[in-house]
């Protein structure tokens, strides 16, 4: 266990800013092979549970057996498995390169999550492979599919970037601040309606239909979000701040 704990601050190190000589440093100590071509992909439990000590003892005997044609290396992280892949650009790609490694290490993809990064050719970037395969484990969680790239996150990996801004967590600490506040001292539902608004896209009709409330009420709701949070581009502003809570909530898990 003293190993793996070793090997999760190594990984930990890796989502704190750092410079390229201390990323490829981490990187030899993670990944003993040297490879051109490289990708990374996280796992974890559909459900989010963390995986038993006895699910890591026989990944990691697992991995000890290796897999012909293919070299990788797993780590654990969190509630779940890093999986750190050499590729093979003339026959894999890299779901197809991370299915496997899970079924050599019997992992059933029906019941797990795998967030995967793109392709990598540099050490250097190891830390930012490790971001993406991360944060698309996490969007994989969120909107509860088996298989996620990053590169296919479209909108959410604006998301994920904005929830390491500095400048936008002080926007988004300022109004969430604000609204709780407001919910807190007049048994309000401004957030939960928030929610809703931008779960249906904007719909007053549908929001209202989900909330059990008349649609004026609706009204009423939002343009007071509008007076405590202000902004031009309402629906943009709340989508982004909704967005940004969901994520943050499933880094939590």
């Amino acid at each position: 266990r003293a190993d793996y704990d070793r090997t999760e601050e190594r990984l930990q190190k890796l989502m704190r800013p750092y410079d390229k000589r201390e990323v490829i440093s981490l990187a030899d100590t993670l990944c003993p092979f040297v490879c051109d071509n490289y990708a990374i992909a996280y796992v974890t439990l559909g459900s989010g549970e963390e995986m038993d000590f006895t699910t890591y003892r026989a990944i990691f005997s697992a991995q000890r057996q290796g897999i012909d044609g293919q070299r990788f290396e797993a780590a654990k992280y969190r509630n779940g498995v890093v999986l750190i892949m050499e590729l093979d650009t003339k026959r894999k790609a890299v779901k197809n390169a991370a299915a496997l490694c899970m079924y050599h290490l019997n992992l059933d993809t029906a019941n797990c999550c795998c967030g995967y990064s793109g392709e990598f050719a540099s050490m250097k970037d190891f830390d930012i492979a490790f971001q993406q395969a991360v944060d698309a484990n996490r969007i994989a969680r969120l909107t509860q599919t088996q298989w996620c790239a990053y590169g296919e996150l479209g909108f959410w990996s604006v998301i994920c970037a904005l929830s390491r801004s500095r400048t936008y967590m002080q926007v988004y600490n300022a109004a969430i601040a604000k609204i709780s506040e407001y919910d807190k001292n007049y048994s309000s539902e401004l957030f939960v309606t928030l929610s809703t608004y931008v779960k249906y896209s904007g719909k007053v009709s549908q929001t209202a239909a989900e909330l059990h409330q008349h649609v004026n009420t609706i009204r009423y709701r939002l343009e007071k979000v509008k007076e405590l949070i202000g902004g031009t581009d309402f629906y943009e502003t709340v989508s982004t701040l909704i967005h940004v809570h969901e994520y943050l909530e499933s880094c939590k898990k």
